[in-house]
């Protein structure tokens, strides 16, 4: 099995734009903070239903986007 040619790979950007980094992190955050405005509004009931799922999901996206970035980054460490 040959190597691949260094030359020819496409280099891997070590800087991300403001507009992926929104994208990543930014939409949790607009979600968990989308959850403290129903609980805020509306502390009984559909508020506090709200606050769960929308603080759950969330987390779960910001979550979701670290893992996925770390497990990019292991498969860097692997390569070479």
């Amino acid at each position: 099995m040959t190597q691949p040619d260094p030359q020819t790979q496409p280099e891997h950007p070590q800087e991300t734009s403001a507009g992926v980094l929104i994208i990543r992190y930014g939409l949790g955050a607009v979600m968990v903070g989308a959850g403290i405005v129903l609980l805020i509004i509306s502390p009984a009931g559909l508020g506090f239903d709200g606050f769960a799922l929308a603080v759950g999901g969330g987390l779960s996206v910001v979550l979701f986007n670290v893992l996925f970035r770390l497990g990019l980054s292991s498969e860097a460490d692997r390569e070479g």
